[in-house]
């Protein structure tokens, strides 16, 4: 069985979709489990909790965990914004950094929301930890 959970946070409608074996189990976006904000940009905790108990699955299981971001995406395009709106061009290229530095404990943030909601554990578990896919 093949298990993905696809994520999608840190801009507007923050959601989370298992798929098992090709099939799309779940799908929810944060704001209508979280805090209720709308178009919610926060990081989809409750939101994982309930997708992996409706498929049944612990966090454990997950093969690949997915996320929408190519940041090598428009790059001639971003270094010109950046060089032509200097003061704009540098906060941007800072708030890039804190992004990739987010989403490199992206698992991380994963197996936190799973510990706080019970989503599973890998105590005495041999399955090696999921992978991220960025495309």
């Amino acid at each position: 069985m093949t298990a993905i959970l696809g994520l999608n946070f840190s801009h507007a409608d923050s959601s989370a979709a298992p798929v098992l074996d090709g099939k799309l189990v779940a799908a929810v976006a944060e704001e209508r489990l979280g805090r209720r904000l709308k178009h919610d940009p926060a990081f989809p905790q409750f939101t994982i909790r309930a997708v992996l108990a409706h498929a049944g699955i612990s966090a454990w299981v997950l093969d690949f965990v997915a996320i929408p971001h190519d940041s090598s995406a428009n790059q001639c395009a971003k270094a010109q914004y950046a060089l032509t709106y200097p003061r704009i061009g540098f906060g941007a290229a800072r708030k890039h950094l804190r992004r990739a530095t987010r989403e490199l404990s992206m698992l991380d943030q994963v197996a936190a929301a799973c510990d706080r909601g019970g989503c599973g554990s890998n105590m005495g578990s041999s399955r090696p930890p999921a992978r991220m896919s960025t495309r």
